[in-house]
């Protein structure tokens, strides 16, 4: 969630999490974070890309979900998904993965596995400092590759397509992708199971081009569209009107998620979806949003 010129402090809790009963379910929310708090406050988190998956996502689904934060979507997704269905989600941050256990014991979905390493281009290991949640953050904005320090903590990088095979290689409906930035890297380790069972994929693309010219960019789309895949602009709006609670206090400003979603081609979107052109669409201001 990008969420320019927020300051206040978002948590006078002493306590590190807390429980709240919300649209999906009752959730262990951290203090000090933003997307616990809008989830405290709204009663649900990311609704809008939550309605899309409804189109995509049905009983017997097999899900993979890279940064799962918390797990406000993982819950509802394997709600969808079913019995029979399975999510596999992926948060190396040692706080947000721990919530996404309790949140996943508190609702009781047995189909949900959870690892607590970050997905890469390459196996590996990576030195991680993480957040410590004593005073405000926005845990859902971490950058890897910007807390990586000789004194952090032991992470495991995997690809996707180790998991994926090492679970008997599933037909993936659905894989979602929020890395803050490394969605190449989080592409080229999925390689293998993306080719065999064409997954649609969904990527919040925030930093689809950073301001010193760093970031995925078109070179990246055009990448995954010569993998046989459409694209389509999905940018959603932090704030809902129309939320669980009727909250009309609006902490998220302006903040929104820049999406692209990828259909294989030869499956139209149920929902009406913004074609991709090019990312110059973001630098004229001419994508859509959805409040």
């Amino acid at each position: 969630m990008n969420t320019p010129g927020i300051q206040q402090n978002i948590s006078e809790r002493d306590d590190l999490i807390y429980l709240k009963k919300c649209k999906h379910g009752t959730f262990a929310l951290l203090q000090n974070d933003l997307i616990s708090y809008a989830t405290q406050l709204y009663g649900e988190w990311a609704e809008q890309e939550l309605e899309l998956f409804q189109t995509i996502v049905s009983e017997g689904s097999v899900i993979f979900e890279v940064g799962a934060h918390i797990g406000t979507l993982t819950i509802p997704l394997a709600k969808l998904a079913g019995e029979t269905g399975k999510v596999y989600a992926f948060e190396p941050q040692v706080h947000p993965f721990q919530a996404l256990n309790a949140n996943i014991l508190l609702n009781a979905q047995r189909t949900v596995r959870a690892y607590p390493f970050a997905v890469a281009a390459h196996k590996g290991t990576v030195r991680l400092k993480h957040l410590q949640f004593d005073q405000s953050v926005n845990s859902g904005a971490f950058v890897l590759r910007n807390h990586v320090q000789e004194d952090g903590e032991w992470t495991e990088l995997v690809t996707l397509d180790m998991i994926w095979n090492a679970v008997n290689r599933p037909a993936v409906r659905l894989l979602k992708v929020d890395v803050e930035g490394m969605e190449p890297d989080v592409w080229n380790g999925a390689l293998e199971c993306i080719r065999e069972t064409k997954p649609i994929v969904f990527m919040e693309s925030n930093f689809w081009k950073f301001p010193n010219g760093d970031g995925p960019g078109d070179t990246f789309y055009t990448s995954v569209q010569s993998e046989g895949y459409a694209l389509f602009w999905y940018c959603t709006k932090g704030f809902r009107k129309n939320n669980f609670f009727n909250a009309t206090d609006n902490i998220l400003g302006q903040g929104g998620d820049i999406n692209v979603v990828a259909y294989p081609k030869g499956e139209l979107p149920k929902k009406r979806l913004q074609p991709f052109i090019n990312c110059n669409q973001i630098r004229s201001g001419t994508i859509k949003w959805i409040e």
